[in-house]
């Protein structure tokens, strides 16, 4: 979803462009060697004026030596995607050196951000979470005024902490004499058959169900139509979930795990609260004391939808729109100029911590 927005959003940037795109992932999964794949992709990557890389933790190494060999890393926008390659970087573990010859790293949190900066890393910007949709659609979402339905919008893996999301309901449920719900949406991890079979087999005599997998554009639409949303997640990859972004469009009281970043997001007792991770019980605490005050409910809800204001792509995308003019508007030499330089600062910044 994350790499279909920013696809949707370059569209509407450069309308009269030639956007090629190219599914690296696609190359790494068939079991191409990496210099065959660079030679399937490389010309598209001489020819542009402009690349955009969306970058995850299972990108090949090869990729960033053959970009940075080439000069071409200098006319590239690198797009960070969650936190597990931004804290590799930060932790100076891999692909340190080459990333210093990007034009631009784009990262989800400003906690990111500072983290690559201190070690040396000064072409880092933010690029938060955003989703592309029809903004006609948004008069249509109300505040919530009473709990009675919950959701989970994810990835539906253990790691999400959906099995935990379940036990907190079934938990309020035995303890009140009015039941709430609980609707599952999303992909079911199919590599963990017990898990699949969980998720797809739950109990009909509860009011818990896997509902399928929503459109991106339209899901938080559908997500208005519930009162609360469940995101107990252990997940470590997770950053900017695009589930707290949604959350946030559709209007809803996020309860969440105070894990990784979502504390950045999530502001405990306004449009959320944060919790424990793998802790029901104190779920069941929230989601009761949201069933008892209305009014608490409400509250939360219009601050949810304050939230969303923060992250709309028309306040986002421009961070991505400024890193591409920038090189459209250098001078030709440095935007394919090699990147020995950057290396050697590299270098010389490597020694200099060594000895602090």
């Amino acid at each position: 979803m994350r790499s279909s927005a920013i696809l949707d959003s370059l569209r509407k940037y450069g309308s009269s462009a030639v956007i090629d795109e190219i599914d690296a992932s696609a190359l790494f999964a068939s079991g191409m060697e990496p210099s065959e794949m660079w030679m399937n992709i490389a010309p598209a990557l001489r020819r542009a004026d402009v690349v955009v890389v969306v970058l995850t933790s299972g990108i090949n190494r090869s990729f960033f030596g053959y970009m940075c060999n080439e000069g071409i890393a200098a006319k590239s926008i690198g797009i960070i995607i969650g936190g597990t390659l931004a804290d590799s970087i930060a932790s100076k573990r891999t692909r340190y050196l080459p990333m210093l010859s990007f034009h631009t790293l784009l990262v989800q949190t400003d906690s990111l951000r500072r983290r690559l900066k201190e070690i040396g890393l000064t072409n880092v910007r933010v690029l938060h979470n955003f989703r592309t949709f029809d903004t006609n659609l948004l008069p249509n979402i109300r505040p919530r005024e009473r709990l009675s339905r919950c959701v989970v919008y994810s990835r539906l893996v253990a790691e999400k902490g959906i099995e935990t999301a379940v036990a907190a309901v079934r938990l309020f449920n035995k303890r009140r004499e009015k039941p709430i719900s609980l609707d599952l949406y999303g992909p079911v991890d199919t590599k963990r058959p017990e898990f699949y079979d969980w998720c797809m087999n739950l109990p009909k005599n509860e009011p818990i169900r896997y509902r399928g997998i929503l459109d991106y554009h339209t899901a938080f639409l559908k997500l208005n139509e519930y009162d609360c949303l469940l995101f107990p997640t252990y997940f470590d990859g997770e950053c900017f979930a695009g589930t707290i972004f949604e959350g946030f469009a559709a209007g809803l009281p996020i309860i969440a795990t105070d894990w990784l970043y979502n504390s950045e997001f999530i502001q405990d007792g306004k449009n959320g609260f944060l919790v424990p991770i793998r802790r029901p019980d104190i779920i069941a605490d929230k989601l009761e004391l949201l069933a008892d005050r209305d009014d608490l409910l409400n509250q939360m809800s219009v601050q949810s939808l304050a939230s969303f204001e923060t992250y709309r792509e028309e306040r986002v995308a421009p961070i991505l729109y400024n890193a591409i003019e920038e090189i459209l508007n250098a001078p030709a030499s440095k935007r394919n100029f090699s990147s020995a330089n950057h290396f050697m600062a590299a270098r010389r910044m490597r020694r200099r911590n060594r000895f602090k």
